[in-house]
């Protein structure tokens, strides 16, 4: 039931289900109770290993979840060994990102040879969602795919089609959102990307409020927010002034997170755009 499951019901879950029953089966097989010592366990271990190997390399959502999962099972073993084992099986599980990355190039192609090219971008869009259903934690895909967005609006201005234009910057600015409300919500990438699509759109207090989010993110999730502030600080110098910079400095300075980068940033503004050496 299991085996004819797994692959048409893509869920992590199932996975999860199926590794727990060989775990507790496998060692009540005749062939495990008739093996003695070391033997049966090694027949079990080899059992849950090749349940990850073949769970790992099946796109589906929260992979990434079950590939950690799987690191850790193999180190629990043998550290010595698990980095060879676990060495091997990245390159494999890489491939499944390169197939999609291959999945979007095709679709950019215009493979249907069609002359709708709202079909062609519908599609390819398409093709990123399917992407991200299995990749949700990439962050380079979320960005891809903001972009090509972004890009398709720009294209659209540029042909005096101003509401299509419109309608793939909102389609942008909701995906940039989902990713921040999901699998971005640290991710420094995504929230930079973010606010310079905003600050490009003239929305001023939408791209500080993403700089206020990333910077109320707890220690847990972003250690180090040095680059966040230095980020922020430059945000503000451009938008509002150097009082404004100054005020995220101060802010910075309280939180025990950051680094001496942010003093050298903060410095180097100063004496370039206030040419004021003392404050420098």
């Amino acid at each position: 039931l299991f085996q004819r499951c797994l692959i048409k019901v893509l869920n992590i879950d199932l996975w999860k289900c199926y590794l727990n029953y060989v775990r507790d089966t496998k060692g009540k097989l005749s062939s495990f109770s008739e093996a003695v010592g070391s033997d049966a366990e090694n027949k079990k271990m080899t059992a849950v290993r090749k349940v990850y190997q073949k769970g790992i390399m099946t796109p589906m959502t929260n992979v990434e979840l079950l590939w950690k999962e799987y690191c850790t099972y193999e180190m629990g073993i043998n550290q010595m060994l698990a980095k060879k084992i676990i060495d091997e099986r990245s390159r494999e599980f890489s491939n499944v990102k390169r197939v999609t990355k291959e999945f979007e190039t095709l679709e950019r192609s215009n493979p249907l040879k069609t002359e709708d090219a709202l079909l062609v971008i519908r599609r390819v869009v398409l093709a990123y969602e399917q992407c991200l259903l299995c990749l949700g934690y990439h962050a380079d895909l979320w960005y891809e795919a903001c972009a090509y967005l972004d890009q398709t609006s720009r294209e659209y201005s540029e042909k005096g089609d101003a509401q299509l234009a419109k309608r793939f910057l909102d389609d942008a600015a909701i995906l940039y959102e989902r990713a921040l409300q999901t699998y971005m919500r640290s991710n420094m990438l995504i929230h930079f990307a973010y606010t310079d699509f905003e600050e490009q759109r003239l929305n001023i207090d939408k791209a500080r409020s993403i700089y206020n989010r990333l910077l109320d993110v707890n220690e847990a999730n972003l250690k180090d927010p040095t680059l966040a502030y230095i980020q922020a600080m430059r945000f503000e110098r451009r938008t509002d002034g150097i009082k404004s910079a100054r005020a995220i400095f101060k802010r910075a300075r309280e939180d025990t997170r950051t680094n001496h980068q942010l003093y050298v940033a903060a410095a180097l503004m100063e004496y370039y755009c206030t040419k004021d050496n003392n404050i420098a």
